[in-house]
C-alpha cells in the first residue's frame, strides 16, 4: 500500500507541475540539453565528423556552433573510433586557430580517445571498458564517431539497433552525447538532396531512440555548397540551415559567408578611403563578381541595408557612398 502511494505521489499532478517548472541545463542553448542524444548523419566526406568537431569545440571553449551558443565551457570527450591521430589533431588545431581558443581552455575542457578501433556496446565486457573512460573523464558532452564501428548487430534490424542506443544511452548518463552516423545511399537523380533524419542508413529505430537529428548533405549547383537539416522532439530547430565550409575547416551560415565575401569586396572598392562614387562601386563590384550592372546595384543595396555604408547626393549631382562606423566595427 505504502509503495502505491508512493508511486501515485510521484506520477501525480502535483509532481508533474513541479517537473514542468524546472529549467533546462543547456550545453547549446535552446538546442543540446543534459543527458540528450543526438545523432550527426551525413554520407561519406560530406564533414560530418567535422560538424561533430566543431561542435565539440563550441561546447569545450564556451563559443558558438551556427545559431547557438554555450554560455559556459563545458568537458567534451571524443570517442574517435575512425581517424588516426595525427589526422584527428592537425584537424582539430586548425579549428582553433581560427576560434582564436586558448589553450589553457581546451587543455581543460577537451579530450579526445582514439585507443579503440572498435567495440560492441551490446558486450557487457566491452561497455564496461568504455564506462570506465566516461567515469574517469566525467564529461558533459560525448562524441561517438562513427556508430558503425560500435556493434556487431545487423543494422536493419529495429530490435537490435534500438537496443545499441539505448546501450550508447545508459553508456554515456548522464552526459549529453552524440552519435556520428552514416547516411544511406541517395537514390539515382536524388543526389545531392538532403533526405534529413529519412536518410539514416539502416533501422528506423536508430532515429526513433534519439532525441533530435542533424543530417548534413553536399548539394550540387551554384551557391552553398552543404545543407544541414534537423528533426528533434523538443527544441524548436530551423527546417534546415544552408552552410559553407571555410579553408579553417569551420562550417559557416550560407549568408554570412556571402556577407563577409561581400563586405571584403565594399572594403577593397573603399581602397582606405572613406567614400566611394556610386559608378566605381558598381563597377567594382561588377569587375569582382563578374556580374551585370543589375546585380551589382542590387549588391550595393544590401551593403545599405547592412549599415555599412550610406548614399548621399553631390553637389554636381551624381551619387557616393559613405563609410558608417559600422563598418569600421565589422571590419576591426
Amino acid at each position: 500500500v505504502c509503495m502505491l502511494q508512493n508511486r501515485m505521489l510521484a506520477w501525480g499532478v502535483s509532481e508533474g507541475r513541479i517537473a514542468s517548472e524546472q529549467k533546462p541545463i543547456w550545453l547549446l542553448d535552446e538546442l543540446i540539453e543534459q543527458g540528450d542524444q543526438w545523432i550527426i548523419n551525413g554520407a561519406p566526406k560530406s564533414g560530418k565528423s567535422l560538424v561533430a568537431t566543431q561542435l565539440a569545440l563550441a561546447i569545450a571553449s564556451g563559443g558558438q556552433f551556427l545559431n547557438w551558443k554555450n554560455q559556459t565551457p563545458a568537458r567534451v570527450l571524443y570517442m574517435d573510433f575512425e581517424l588516426k591521430d595525427r589526422l584527428f589533431w592537425k584537424r582539430f588545431l586548425t579549428m582553433t586557430a581560427h576560434n582564436n581558443v586558448t589553450d589553457q581552455t581546451i587543455e581543460r575542457n577537451f579530450f579526445r580517445c582514439g585507443d579503440f578501433q572498435t567495440t560492441d556496446v551490446l558486450d557487457p565486457v566491452e561497455a564496461k571498458k568504455m564506462i570506465s573512460i566516461v567515469n574517469e573523464i566525467q564529461p558533459d558532452l560525448i562524441i561517438w564517431d562513427v556508430l558503425a564501428r560500435m556493434h556487431t548487430a545487423v543494422e536493419n534490424d529495429n530490435s537490435m539497433m534500438g537496443q545499441v542506443m539505448r546501450s550508447i544511452r545508459k553508456i554515456s548518463q548522464p552526459a549529453a552525447h552524440i552519435v556520428v552516423h552514416h547516411a544511406r545511399k541517395s537514390s539515382p537523380g536524388a543526389e545531392g538532396y538532403n533526405a534529413g533524419a529519412a536518410g539514416i542508413r539502416g533501422a528506423s529505430s536508430i532515429h526513433g531512440e534519439a532525441d533530435g537529428v542533424m543530417s548534413l548533405a553536399l548539394r550540387d549547383g551554384q551557391g552553398a555548397r552543404f545543407s544541414l537539416r534537423f528533426s528533434s522532439r523538443a527544441v524548436e530547430t530551423p527546417d534546415e540551415i544552408l552552410l559553407n565550409r571555410t579553408e579553417h575547416l569551420i562550417f559557416v551560415s550560407a549568408n554570412d559567408s556571402d556577407n563577409n565575401t561581400l563586405l571584403t569586396s565594399l572594403k577593397k572598392a573603399l581602397s582606405g578611403h572613406t567614400s566611394v562614387s556610386a559608378a566605381e562601386l558598381v563597377n567594382s563590384f561588377c569587375a569582382e563578381f563578374s556580374i551585370q550592372e543589375r546585380q551589382a546595384k542590387n549588391y550595393i543595396r544590401k551593403c545599405v541595408a547592412n549599415a555599412w555604408v550610406r548614399r548621399e547626393r553631390r553637389p554636381d549631382k551624381t551619387y557616393e557612398y559613405i563609410a558608417t562606423d559600422l563598418l569600421t566595427d565589422v571590419s576591426a
